[in-house]
């Protein structure tokens, strides 16, 4: 792929969970905090740094341009230099588009600009190479990427599950975001009333204690602690992104005998 990198290949990148929303949140954090803007071009920010081995530097880039509509769009750019190529040109250049709430795949291009069709193979090894760069280099912004993407998942799962009904009732219509809401609703009360079977249940057969233990663990929720990072889940924001997602994409999948 024309990449080099010498450095162990770090574990747990998870390379696969959404590299391209990392990508813009690390880029777009440290440009905005150590970058400096283009003097010939305000609306381009960038910062470099030097990493081992020798010979071996690279520079991040945020980029605002207009589309043929005339709408700001963002690209994020990690370019990879070496000493042997011009100093203008990099080996290797990742980059990504970003248009409101519409975001591109990373594009892949190499010593000769050229855009690399990547496969599922290569495309994982490129994902590898770019976040394990963007996390040699900043490894909380890195870090705190990659638990956003993993929070906003749960809670897109979450969503599904409120959505599911849906695909049994054979839905037509767009979704949106008062039905994400109305549907949150409902599952709310279903857990009420499961949360007082579960009492009844728990004061005709358990002593006073194991009661007031059911109790607690109703009406409260785990909070972080030094070992681990417990936080509310939000399944309403959930349903409304996934309803946003399917919108008029929705079609009957699932039939009751399944």
């Amino acid at each position: 792929m024309g990449e080099l990198n010498e450095q162990p290949r770090t574990p747990n990148l998870y390379e696969d969970m959404s590299p391209e929303v990392r990508f813009v949140y690390v880029v777009n954090a440290l440009v905005d905090r150590v970058g400096e803007s283009d003097n010939d071009n305000e609306s381009v920010r960038y910062t470099s740094w030097p990493v081992r081995p020798k010979g071996h530097h690279y520079r991040l880039r945020k980029a605002m341009v207009y589309n043929i509509w005339q709408y700001p769009e963002f690209i994020y750019s990690l370019e990879h230099f070496i000493d042997d190529l011009p100093t203008d040109k990099p080996m290797t250049r990742y980059s990504v588009t970003f248009s409101g709430s519409n975001i591109s795949a990373v594009s892949f291009i190499d010593a000769e600009g050229k855009h690399r069709a990547l496969n599922n193979e290569t495309r994982r090894e490129a994902m590898r190479q770019m976040l394990g760069i963007l996390e040699e280099v900043s490894p909380e912004d890195a870090k705190d990427a990659l638990t956003m993407v993993f929070n906003r998942k749960f809670e897109n799962t979450a969503g599904i599950y409120v959505l599911s009904d849906l695909a049994l009732e054979g839905n037509t219509e767009e979704l949106s975001e008062f039905v994400a809401w109305d549907l949150t609703e409902s599952q709310n009360e279903i857990v009420e009333i499961i949360h007082d079977e579960v009492l009844e249940e728990s004061k005709e057969h358990d002593s006073p204690a194991k009661q007031s233990f059911i109790q607690e663990a109703i009406d409260t929720r785990r909070g972080p602690t030094n070992k681990n990072s417990y936080k509310p889940v939000d399944v309403l924001a959930g349903a409304e992104r996934v309803a946003k997602e399917i919108g008029k994409k929705w079609k009957y999948t699932v039939t009751y005998d399944q």
